[in-house]
């Protein structure tokens, strides 16, 4: 008996027309009987398994090419029905792929085959290849073919000959068809020390993007292999806050995350990895990414500088935050007493449980304030936002010009201020690794300077 622990292995079989009178054309019978055989091969071998049909309804068509290809199995015996998804958006290879995946991530499937004709599977799997990430997903391909006169033949290889090269503009090209899977706007909270006359930032939340993995929806702005998300996906999640908060996507420049202090100054030759970021160029805008770790925005409006740090708990060790000070004040000239600091949404006291060593380690370097105990907690909790306003206030930043959440001069509601707990917060408005685990989401803090006369702030009223 299957294990019902085990996510089933997926089998996506490709539409194509069906005939004027809504039956399956000789290939498509080819492919439903192709996706049948791998069907009863699992079934044999006791794996359980779930058959896609991917394929839109053509203009002119009485049916959708899922549905015919379903009746088609159903009728004749070949699969079982309940075992039979119908994907019905799908209206090219890319799209079939793409919406493919949505459902094959749904049942946290690793194990993938494809189904489709024997002259286009190479097409097919070069497309599959780019949405389905080798660190993830264990793809095998399987080809079939239909008795074809040499007119077919000739037509199906000209279609492949014409539409191969086109294959990455497929892919972009649902994008913009996408709806938003959440269902919510883009929502960016700012913070009362970063005039925003001067500097367009925000801190973003999760709402407002494309992308569908239940803990990557749906405004992940950053990409990895080993994450149930698409690079395309990403793109157009930084597109859509672009579009919202008013920047140019093209020069939206991201700090490494790589847990260090260097600092990158946009413009100097870029270091390999960096967790800072500085500028006081008006057309770059620069952010810093976090999924529990602190993201943190500098600004000094006076020399019209900015910056953004991940100042993660091995970052805030390291002095990130320090190290962005002392590159303001020496490289741009910057006065201590005009830098302003706001730190946005990242895991709280509250739930920040770290080792005896890491509790240590923050004592040492800031004192024992930062480290918490709790009523009934055998292990420490570390204040990550204490820390870095300590680490600050030593440089000689005057506290009032730190924004940290504990400002009892701003009056809006809690909820509208930048400094939340990432994974308590009751709504779940930010991607959290300590809630999520691996396949996490990631927010980020932005800003950049803008030109006097003709810029605007974030479109987020």
């Amino acid at each position: 008996m299957a294990d019902p622990k085990t996510p089933p292995e997926m089998i996506i079989v490709l539409g194509c027309h069906t005939n004027d009178d809504g039956s399956p054309t000789d290939m498509m019978k080819s492919r439903i009987e192709g996706g049948a055989q791998v069907y009863a091969s699992l079934k044999r071998q006791n794996i359980d398994c779930r058959v896609i049909a991917t394929g839109y309804q053509r203009t002119g068509q009485t049916i959708s090419e899922a549905s015919a290809m379903e009746k088609y199995a159903v009728d004749n015996g070949l699969i079982d029905q309940e075992n039979i998804i119908k994907e019905e958006q799908a209206s090219t290879t890319a799209e079939n792929a793409y919406y493919s995946r949505i459902i094959v991530d749904e049942f946290d499937a690793t194990k993938v085959n494809v189904v489709t004709s024997q002259f286009h599977m190479e097409r097919a799997r070069n497309i599959f290849e780019k949405i389905f990430s080798p660190q993830i997903y264990v793809m095998k391909y399987h080809e079939f073919t239909h008795a074809m006169d040499d007119d077919e033949r000739k037509m199906r290889e000209n279609r492949e000959e014409k539409y191969f090269p086109l294959i990455d503009d497929h892919i972009k090209m649902i994008m913009p068809k996408l709806t938003l899977p959440d269902g919510k706007m883009i929502e960016v909270l700012q913070s009362t020390v970063i005039p925003t006359d001067t500097f367009n930032h925000g801190f973003t939340t999760r709402h407002g993007g494309v992308s569908t993995y239940r803990t990557l929806s749906s405004l992940n702005l950053v990409h990895s292999d080993k994450r149930r998300d698409l690079s395309v996906n990403v793109q157009e999640n930084r597109r859509r806050l672009a579009l919202t908060c008013r920047f140019d996507p093209d020069k939206f420049r991201v700090a490494k995350c790589v847990h260090e202090a260097n600092v990158w100054i946009v413009g100097d030759p870029e270091p390999e990895s960096y967790d800072a970021l500085i500028t006081d160029n008006s057309h770059a805008t620069i952010a810093a990414p976090g999924a529990d770790c602190p993201t943190v925005l500098f600004c000094d409006p006076v020399k019209k500088v900015c910056a953004a740090a991940h100042s993660g708990w091995r970052g805030t060790l390291a002095q990130i935050d320090a190290a962005v000070v002392d590159i303001m004040t020496t490289r741009f000239e910057c006065k201590i007493k005009n830098i302003r600091v706001a730190i946005g949404p990242c895991i709280g006291p509250c739930c920040f449980e770290v080792g005896d060593d890491v509790a240590e380690s923050f004592s040492e370097a800031f004192s024992d304030v930062v480290v918490v105990k709790q009523e009934g907690e055998p292990r420490p909790f570390v204040d990550l936002r204490l820390s870095i306003r300590l680490q600050l206030e030593k440089k000689g930043l005057m506290p009032k010009n730190i924004d940290d959440g504990t400002s009892v001069m701003d009056e809006r509601p809690k909820s509208q201020q930048p400094t939340q707990c990432t994974k308590c917060d009751p709504e779940q408005r930010f991607f959290s690794y300590r809630r999520d685990g691996v396949q996490f989401g990631t927010q980020v803090g932005f800003i950049r300077l803008k030109e006097p006369e003709h810029d605007s702030s974030c479109n987020i009223s």
